[in-house]
């Protein structure tokens, strides 16, 4: 937040406030001298994988943190949680990524979130990608972009992501909007960031892994806002099974071969930027071992954020929903090609 201070007069006060502003700058430097300087995340080795995840609580205390890593057996290169446009950037909960080595991921969604997890909140004429580009939240994306680049460290931002879905208030399908609005938007933010000389941010453009509604304006192509505006391609992808009235057991390879092969034209790395799979309607342990090798075959595919937490009735996604899933996670995460910390964050923060 913001902080005021009114103008005094008394030199005994001015000095006893100057005093106290340069302890505070002398702190603010000591804490982001703790971060090494941070650069865009570049694609790991071919045929190699960062792997993340989205939990409770992640990153906002060390006690979540652990949590993970202990249900993983291993530490996250990749963290991943959800922000919405109204809060500062937390440089505090980054900085404590920092320290263990990992990279954080902010899916960084124009909206207010619905009081009741679930609820539509799609009509938000507020947050129409229109007003976004006529610089409704100039104000607001300056004080964030400035917070980010006092911080130093890497950064992945994950805007608008899912924009080719319907159930957001930034699809380009809703609330008033239309696909040819996205890519000025995402420009405008983007081209906000370059003016301030942002540069330890990597840019993620994330979809999900099958356009809702299938139509003709509503492709991967009407939201591209060219290869200078992106350094990775995200896609969202989940194993419903029989968690819901309608859909069915799918493999990794159903969810996401055609749009990664639709994708190719792009030649930018590739993060699997949400998937999980439930346990009702199939085997959740044998998913997650043939996820982990049918990974092998998608050479662009150089991240894999696991999304670790329970959702309403039977949509449990957890790494350790069972015994056996949490088993076929820790072993699959274990293979060679699986970069766990420090690797994405080291790999960011290199002398160039």
């Amino acid at each position: 937040m913001t902080r005021r201070a009114r103008l005094r007069t008394d030199v005994a006060v001015g000095l006893a406030l100057l005093g106290c502003l340069l302890a505070a700058g002398v702190a603010f430097a000591s804490q982001r001298s703790a971060v090494p300087a941070g650069g865009k995340v570049p694609a790991p080795p071919l045929r190699h994988v960062y792997w993340g995840a989205f939990a409770s609580g992640v990153p906002f205390s060390q006690s979540s943190i652990n949590g993970l890593t202990r249900r993983a057996g291993r530490r996250p290169a990749i963290v991943m949680w959800y922000d919405d446009w109204r809060g500062d950037f937390p440089a505090q909960a980054a900085a404590r990524l920092a320290r263990l080595g990992i990279v954080p991921m902010i899916s960084w969604e124009p909206w207010r979130p619905p009081n009741v997890p679930g609820r539509s909140a799609t009509t938000q004429p507020r947050y129409r990608l229109k007003r976004i580009t006529a610089g409704a939240f100039d104000r607001y994306l300056t004080r964030y972009a400035r917070e980010i680049k006092h911080y130093g460290g890497p950064v992945m931002l994950r805007p608008f992501h899912e924009m080719d879905g319907n159930w957001y208030p930034w699809g380009g399908t809703v609330n008033g909007n239309h696909p040819r609005d996205f890519v000025p938007a995402w420009r405008h933010v983007h081209n906000l960031f370059a003016r301030l000389g942002v540069r330890n941010v990597t840019w993620v453009w994330s979809l999900n892994a099958t356009s809702v509604p299938l139509r003709a304006d509503n492709t991967p192509r009407a939201y591209w806002p060219g290869a200078g505006y992106v350094d990775w391609i995200g896609l969202s992808g989940f194993n419903f099974g029989r968690s819901r009235n309608f859909g069915s057991w799918v493999s990794f390879n159903t969810l996401f071969r055609a749009r990664i092969a639709q994708l190719r034209r792009y030649h930018k790395p590739i993060a699997i930027a949400e998937t999980s799979s439930v346990e009702v309607g199939g085997n959740k342990a044998a998913w997650i071992r043939q996820t982990f090798a049918q990974l092998r075959g998608y050479p662009r595919v150089g991240a894999l954020i696991w999304y670790d937490h329970k959702d309403a009735g039977l949509q449990d996604w957890r790494i350790r929903s069972s015994p056996a899933a949490q088993a076929a996670f820790r072993l699959g995460i274990a293979g060679s090609n699986i970069l766990s910390a420090p690797h994405a964050f080291q790999a960011a923060t290199a002398a160039p």
